[in-house]
């Protein structure tokens, strides 16, 4: 039964590949779709100014570099902070956009993350 299950999954996948069609190819349609669809910045996460995501992102570096992590700036992509290249930080630079394969090097950033300070001086 189990074979008979597995068989048709796998003969449905295939039939769901095969009628694929193109209809449009009006692709700056089709960007400005996908870009809304999946933007991040909603109502209760307003879109910061290039001079705020700059400032932001100093002060999670410093507040990074106070607790001794080895935080610098990613070869790949000025935009990102990168942690001996197991953790990345994306823009907005929050607990959210920190990328990893490493679950514990994860959760301790986010946790530090957390609790930085969120006035202006790092005291």
């Amino acid at each position: 039964m189990l074979t008979q299950l597995f068989t048709f999954r796998r003969n449905l996948f295939l039939v769901c590949l095969l009628q694929v069609i193109v209809v449009d190819d009006n692709q700056d349609t089709h960007k400005a779709d996908l870009d809304n669809l999946f933007n991040t910045t909603t109502a209760s996460t307003p879109a910061l100014s290039a001079k705020e995501f700059a400032n932001k992102r100093a002060k999670l570096k410093s507040w990074l570099l106070k607790n001794r992590l080895p935080v610098k700036d990613s070869p790949d992509n000025d935009k990102l902070l990168c942690i001996s290249d197991a953790l990345f930080i994306e823009p907005p630079y929050d607990v959210d956009s920190c990328r990893s394969t490493n679950e514990i090097i994860l959760g301790r950033v986010q946790g530090l993350i957390r609790n930085m300070p969120q006035d202006d001086d790092d005291s």
